[in-house]
């Protein structure tokens, strides 16, 4: 998924909630500088396990 000129393949990728996310956003560097990148990646793990996933 391209977003931003960002090619975005994480877990991200498989949350509806994506373009309204500001940790997402903030995470990947969305017309920002990157920050919060450890949040991001806990949210990540958890809705993996909330699949069924992880």
């Amino acid at each position: 998924m391209r977003i931003a000129g960002k090619e975005i393949e994480d877990e991200c990728t498989k949350c509806g909630n994506i373009l309204e996310c500001e940790l997402f956003r903030k995470g990947h560097g969305i017309h920002q500088e990157r920050n919060n990148v450890t949040t991001m990646i806990r949210c990540q793990m958890e809705h993996r396990e909330m699949r069924g996933d992880g």
